[in-house]
């Protein structure tokens, strides 16, 4: 009975944070896509009034469940503790979204004085809670109800990745040529949205009517979120600054052309997690039922013989009744492989450059091919090299690095050498620096700035497959000790039995 009532407490729970968790992903979607001075607002109110709707969802979800607990029976005064403490939680979700909605309104009157940078870094913040709830709630419900819906879902990102990342590196290569034949990009531009539909052709129409408005074209792709993957734009902002934009947006469309390619770590990752989540769920309902139908019977045999259940399954015993004590910080635990496997499904559909999670400004190695190459770009136009860090500050998609590179134009306009200054940010290593310097005497720069990003980047990509094959084998065996043990803990009982009636 006691791990009956936990599992209906866990589903009520999962009810309220699943309805709070979409309202701030929807929330967060909302104001980074809508948030911007050219977008058409024609349907915005009806997505308002759906997250509005969805948040006020978590709250009444909550009552609901307290109010059909105390209509079913006598409620514990844990039952108590337990519905106080969500409760608080709902209510704390709600308010922020409701200062976030408030901000968002604030930050469309123009004479309003929201830092649109702070407000980017709030919404990212939303965001990326708003997915972990959803992850961690999703993967909490069961093998059994989950499992189609996640394998049709997985198919679909798959398809759906692929087809928005194909269609982004074709409007790439279209806008290259276009830009290198000195072709009128708003008629191009214009054809090109009448062979694809859906919203990307409305987004494709915005880009025309923009560029016929004279809104330069890295501004314009900037601007307007989806058409190409974030990483692309510091790149061609710098291509601009440089002269050789043409130039910029082909090597991107080489690069997310190569990268449509490679999905190998995408299967990897996706294979291991939803192994790992759906072997946990699957422990998980198995010793449950044991638990509840099959120990008890244990004990009564064990009690007639006068003997005592082995060591090994009591301690198994003990450690479910902990479990189920516990179950608020059980549950999301066993739930992380399928937070996972949201992480990689939006990597795979955004692109992993893309992806702006708090934690990823504390590894600037990442961003170091793409510094490199604008800066072989500055270098071989004759431009200052603050210039090309100015506009990777301005345009990074990454807030953490941006004040970085930031930091790093402050020290080199003032007579700091670039290249140590990368090492200090942590950008370079030593031999690298040791490298460039010796570059930069010689006169051949911009080419040894190309290809120390090329094998900085081939390096990263390498080492990034290796551990994600290495990760597979690893978890595959620690399953598998997992399942020996819960095997090993309720066959003893039987062999002990046997022994002692023989």
């Amino acid at each position: 009975m006691v791990m009956a009532e936990a599992l209906i407490a866990a589903a009520l729970v999962a009810l309220v944070l699943l309805a709070l968790g979409g309202g701030m992903v929807t929330t967060a979607y909302l104001i980074r896509t809508y948030h911007l001075p050219h977008r058409p607002l024609a349907y915005r109110p009806v997505l308002l009034g759906l997250a509005v709707a969805l948040f006020g969802a978590g709250p009444g979800t909550f009552l609901v469940s307290v109010s059909v607990s105390l209509l079913a029976g006598p409620v514990s005064g844990d039952d108590v503790q337990i519905f106080v403490l969500w409760g608080i939680m709902a209510a704390m979700v709600g308010g922020i979204s409701l200062l976030f909605l408030l901000t968002w309104q604030d930050g469309r009157n123009p004479q309003s004085h929201v830092d649109e940078q702070r407000l980017q870094r709030s919404v990212r913040t939303m965001q990326v809670i708003g997915w972990v709830i959803v992850g961690l709630t999703v993967g909490t419900i069961g093998l059994g109800l989950v499992l189609p819906p996640v394998l049709l879902g997985f198919a679909g990102i798959y398809v759906w990745g692929n087809h928005r990342r194909a269609q982004q590196a074709n409007l790439l290569w279209m806008l290259a040529i276009a830009t290198d034949k000195s072709i009128p990009l708003p008629d191009e531009v214009d054809a090109f949205a009448a062979t694809i539909w859906g919203p990307r052709r409305g987004r494709c129409v915005l880009l025309a009517d923009m560029l016929r408005n004279g809104t330069p074209l890295p501004n314009c792709l900037e601007a307007i979120p989806g058409l190409i993957p974030k990483s692309v734009v510091p790149a061609i902002h710098l291509g601009a600054a440089a002269g050789q934009i043409s130039r910029a947006l082909r090597d991107a469309a080489v690069r997310q052309t190569n990268d449509l390619q490679e999905s190998s770590l995408f299967r990897t990752i996706s294979y291991t997690s939803f192994y790992v989540w759906g072997l946990l769920t699957a422990i998980s309902g198995i010793v449950g039922f044991l638990m509840m139908w099959i120990v008890p019977k244990f004990k009564a045999i064990f009690d007639g013989f006068e003997m005592e259940l082995p060591a090994i399954t009591v301690e198994l015993i003990g450690r479910s009744d902990m479990a189920t004590k516990y179950f608020f910080l059980t549950l999301p635990g066993l739930s992380l492989p399928f937070f996972m496997l949201i992480i990689v499904g939006l990597g795979h559909v955004f692109g992993w450059d893309a992806l702006d999670l708090p934690l990823l400004s504390w590894f600037p190695r990442l961003e170091t091919p793409l510094v490199l190459r604008g800066l072989s770009r500055v270098v071989s136009a004759g431009l200052p090299l603050p210039d090309g860090l100015r506009v990777l500050s301005e345009h990074h998609h990454r807030l953490g690095i941006r004040a970085k590179v930031d930091r790093l134009r402050y020290f080199v306009e003032r007579g700091a050498n670039c290249w140590e200054r990368l090492q200090f940010e942590g950008f370079l290593r030593r031999g690298e620096v040791a490298l460039l310097q010796s570059a930069q005497r010689i006169g051949n720069l911009p080419w040894v700035l190309n290809e120390l990003a090329d094998v900085i980047e081939r390096r990263q990509q390498r080492r990034t497959i290796y551990a994600a094959q290495l990760i597979q084998p690893v978890f595959v065996v620690l399953m598998g000790i997992v399942v020996g043990y819960i095997c090993v803990a309720f066959f003893m009982p039987v062999i002990k039995v046997i022994h002692g009636l023989s």
